[in-house]
């Protein structure tokens, strides 16, 4: 099975599944796993960019705060 979702930066994203039954298993099956396989694709990659824009946040954050104590640590020291 092909799907396709638009990403966090608006850009469409293609995945693709398998769908077969096992077996002689029930291939109404096989499509509710594909599907279910989807999802958490879907789940993974949008996590993996959260988490990934987090932490860039998170560091910039840092950068910024880094850059507040060592101004008012040479403000400090010029008094």
């Amino acid at each position: 099975m092909l799907g396709e979702y638009v990403g966090q930066e608006g850009k469409p994203q293609k995945l693709r599944v398998s769908c077969e039954a096992p077996g002689d298993g029930d291939p109404f099956q096989g499509l509710l796993s594909g599907v279910a396989q989807m999802k958490d694709m879907v789940m993974m990659k949008m996590m993996q960019k959260m988490k990934i824009t987090l932490i860039t946040e998170l560091t910039s954050m840092d950068h910024l705060q880094n850059g507040q104590k060592h101004r008012l640590n040479n403000s400090l020291h010029d008094i």
